[in-house]
């Protein structure tokens, strides 16, 4: 069984990796571990600051958990740099690959680098970036 994790930013982009996996894998043939960092939060925290901060993520996640209510999946929330916890989370859970949305935004952001190139410089396993725009897996 594959293991895959991830990354969903709360944006309907980000769904189109879990679309891609689907179309790639049927259930029972991979694991599914859906990340959401937060990065707005600085600091250890009392968990009464934090929990608010996670329930409002949590409606998202749960969204997106039942596109792959099939397969074997997991749903972790959790606070930090997006694309340091990314590597962290696959290298300890041994993941054979991430599967990330490329961002067609233009300008600095491009230029400054961006979530994804980090993780495909650091990551332990293969990342596969599934295009925004234009990707369709119902296309046949």
């Amino acid at each position: 069984m594959r293991r895959v994790l991830i990354p969903i930013d709360g944006t309907a982009r980000s769904i189109k990796s879990v679309e891609f996996i689907k179309n790639e894998f049927k259930p029972g043939e991979a694991f599914i571990k859906l990340l959401m960092v937060r990065e707005d939060v600085i600091g250890p925290l009392p968990d009464s600051m934090l929990d608010p901060a996670v329930g409002e993520l949590k409606e998202r996640m749960d969204e997106t958990a039942k596109l792959i209510e099939d397969y074997d999946h997991e749903v972790s929330i959790i606070f930090g740099r997006a694309g340091d916890e990314v590597v962290k989370c696959a290298k300890k859970e041994d993941m054979d690959m991430i599967v990330m949305t490329k961002s067609t935004k233009k300008g600095w952001v491009q230029a400054i680098g961006s979530v994804t190139s980090y993780v495909v410089k650091y990551a332990p396993c293969m990342v596969i970036i599934v295009p925004e725009v234009g990707y369709n897996v119902y296309d046949e």
